[in-house]
């Protein structure tokens, strides 16, 4: 299977994995509990699994990015 998009993707597990529970980040947000944890199934969505690891792969490189500023920032 090859997506060219993230939403194709996200399709095409919700499909493969018939999750009954697609919703979208908003809703998710509104069902965690105090601990920042779903309180229901979200956790095992495998679309709500694949927007977590998409946002902690663009958080770490925003992160390598501002170091990366950093460290030039004395080069110049």
């Amino acid at each position: 299977m090859q997506a060219s998009k993230p939403n194709e993707l996200a399709g095409w597990l919700a499909s493969r994995h018939a999750c009954r529970l697609i919703i979208s980040m908003r809703q998710a947000d509104s069902s965690l509990n105090s601990t920042g944890k779903p309180q229901c199934c979200v956790a095992s969505c495998p679309i709500w699994r694949l927007q977590q690891l998409t946002e902690s792969i663009r958080d770490q490189r925003e992160r390598e990015r501002e170091r990366e500023r950093k460290s030039n920032v004395g080069i110049k």
